[in-house]
């Protein structure tokens, strides 16, 4: 009696640490377009008409704008904006006034919070007019703003990033809140914490 007891105990932790372990684990959520509007909050613009949840790594990778203002604020894992080495691709974001999107962890190449690729014909452009809070707390930078890209943060903008030292050995790398390859304007308000605040590349 005291074996199947134990037994039983031994299965019920084992399916709770395998149901928390697939509760970690993110989905990409890919935006197709397919739509009647650019709306994030319009499931048909998603793959598998599923609007991107707070465990989703969101990935904008075809030419077109996409506008956030839904009814409420939207918290997701990551977001990629336009497609690394692409020659063809690239793609625009701009959250409404009054609206807040938040990122909790790094995800998209290099495990930063937000990622932006461009094209030297086509910049991929984030507007921000409302408040994007990105927290990266895996081993990469909070925002990395590619070649041929640009941040804009309006007047009624709010640009806080938050990333860690994270996973990586200390001495090893620095996580930058902002990594920048190009463009960033501020008529708003940009916080950083972060090991290092920012750093430019050519």
């Amino acid at each position: 009696m005291k074996k199947r007891i134990l037994l039983y105990f031994f299965l019920t932790l084992l399916s709770s640490n395998l149901l928390f372990s697939q509760s970690l684990l993110s989905e990409t959520r890919t935006w197709d377009g397919d739509g009647p509007d650019n709306e994030w909050t319009t499931i048909l613009n998603w793959s598998n008409n599923l609007e991107p949840e707070f465990d989703a790594d969101v990935v904008i990778n075809i030419n077109e704008s996409v506008n956030f203002s839904p009814p409420g604020d939207i918290t997701v894992e990551s977001i990629r904006l336009g497609e690394k080495n692409s020659t063809t691709l690239s793609s625009n974001l701009t959250i409404a006034v009054g609206n807040t999107l938040t990122t909790t962890k790094g995800g998209a190449y290099g495990s930063s919070g937000m990622r932006l690729d461009g094209i030297s014909s086509n910049e991929s452009v984030l507007t921000v007019n409302g408040t994007f809070n990105i927290e990266a707390y895996a081993n990469g930078h909070g925002i990395d703003i590619n070649k041929y890209c640009e941040v804009v943060v309006g007047s009624n903008g709010n640009l806080n990033v938050a990333a860690s030292v994270g996973e990586t050995p200390p001495g090893t790398a620095v996580n930058d809140g902002i990594s920048i390859s190009d463009d960033l304007t501020n008529s708003g308000t940009i916080e950083i914490t972060a090991p290092r605040a920012m750093q430019r590349w050519n």
